[in-house]
């Protein structure tokens, strides 16, 4: 396909990058979870194809945003290390008046990090969202299971949590309604 004269990259739906890179999972590419079972959980089931590959692609994403993160730190600082230098302020207020100066360069490669951060997380918390559904729409008598989890041998395991767990769950909700809507906890989440 040629790219029109002028146009700008034009980057694929949300929805449709998420059913491409589902599409090109192989079941060689499955990247297992490293959980073990739990002594007092219960295998409700073995994880379909389609669980598998939503969980390698969280995988896949969680590694990006990580690695990511990591360079937005160590940019940072280096940033701060020569801010922190003797002649560092001045000299980063000389560059930033100049056009393709190296501080230009890095706060721009900072800004695309941030930026690529922000979609892939974004992709990241739909892809968890999606593959939570699925689990619960494959397997209905999860829906009320108090912690839901995908063990190393792709066995979906439930257990019910104790009442000293759930007194503590309640202190962290409460807390968290207190402190505002966008603090509590999403409930019934994969673990």
């Amino acid at each position: 396909m040629k790219k029109k004269a002028g146009a700008t990259n034009v980057l694929p739906t949300v929805r449709t990058e998420i059913q491409q890179r589902l599409a090109a999972l192989t079941p060689e590419q499955f990247v297992a979870p490293q959980r073990a079972h739990e002594p007092d959980a219960h295998v409700a089931c073995i994880a379909t194809d389609e669980i598998k590959r939503l969980y390698t692609l969280q995988s896949q994403l969680r590694e990006k945003c990580a690695d990511l993160s990591l360079s937005a730190i160590q940019m940072g600082e280096a940033a701060q290390r020569r801010l922190l230098s003797e002649e560092g302020v001045r000299e980063i207020i000389r560059e930033m008046r100049t056009p393709d100066s190296p501080a230009l360069k890095v706060v721009e490669e900072m800004r695309r990090t941030h930026r690529e951060l922000q979609q892939v997380f974004g992709l990241l918390e739909i892809v968890n969202d999606t593959l939570h559904l699925e689990i619960l729409r494959q397997h209905t008598d999860l829906f009320d299971k108090s912690v839901v989890y995908i063990c190393s041998d792709w066995a979906i395991c439930w257990k019910e949590i104790s009442d000293d767990e759930k007194d503590a769950l309640a202190r962290v909700l409460a807390r968290s309604i207190r402190s505002g809507p966008d603090e509590v906890p999403p409930h019934n989440r994969l673990h």
